[in-house]
């Protein structure tokens, strides 16, 4: 988890305004190989499921990454699944990803899923239109460093733009 972390690549979402407040959620976005990045490692605590943050959360480690380190320049996002976990998928469809067949890794097979130029596309729509109302620091707040939240929609706009 270090690691990810001092890569930019560990996103969280935590339970009130404070530093202090305990996580109630986290994903990463990882240099897979040198083609791919990985969207991994979503978890939300129980109590807090139902209610978007793992959705929110992924939206926003994806979107992230694609502006601030442009793998749609020279590569896919991907997620992997165990095959007997049907929970996720759901979730990946609705964030824009396709099932794209399976890989073994180390013995141990997956069902690999790729993120797809509609799923930016709707991601896109979806930090212009719906996000607003939950990064209003009412609902929710977003640290993107020296970055603005508005720099983010524009830069995801103008690739979704780019990639019709």
């Amino acid at each position: 988890m270090d690691a990810f972390a001092h890569a930019n690549q560990l996103f969280g979402a935590q339970d009130g305004p404070s530093s202090t407040e305990g996580f109630v959620g986290l994903c990463y976005v990882a240099d897979d190989n040198i083609e791919t990045w990985e969207l991994g490692g979503l978890i939300v605590q129980s109590e807090f499921r139902s209610k978007g943050i793992g959705t929110t959360l992924a939206r926003v480690a994806i979107a992230h990454t694609m502006v601030y380190v442009q793998p749609r320049e020279s590569r896919n996002i991907v997620a992997y699944v165990d095959p007997g976990n049907l929970g996720p998928r759901s979730l990946l469809s609705k964030l824009g990803f396709v099932s794209d067949g399976s890989e073994q890794s180390d013995g141990v097979v997956w069902d690999r899923f790729r993120f797809t130029h509609r799923g930016l596309k709707d991601l896109s729509s979806w930090f212009d239109d719906e996000s607003r109302g939950i990064f209003d620091d009412r609902h929710a707040k977003i640290d993107l460093g020296p970055a603005k939240l508005d720099d983010l929609r524009n830069a995801l706009r103008d690739q979704a733009e780019r990639y019709r």
